[in-house]
């Protein structure tokens, strides 16, 4: 996935799990409430039914925080 990125022209910077984003974003001040992986975004049956190699990967994590009120 790395080189992928990198023949875009995107750097690839890190791997975080849920666990390690979670850690990540509360020590920077925000409070994490849900996180996500790709693959759970879509149900099953919508990645099945593709034709194309198009997959969801569990490199995606989608993190929802809140900066708590001071």
């Amino acid at each position: 996935m790395q080189a992928a990125a990198a023949e875009g022209g995107e750097p690839w910077r890190t791997f975080l799990t849920v666990e390690e984003m979670e850690t990540l974003l509360s020590a920077h001040g925000l409070r994490p409430l849900a996180s996500l992986r790709q693959r759970d975004t879509v149900d099953a049956e919508s990645w099945n039914e593709r034709t194309d190699a198009l997959r969801p990967f569990e490199l995606s994590v989608l993190a929802h925080a809140v900066v708590p009120e001071r």
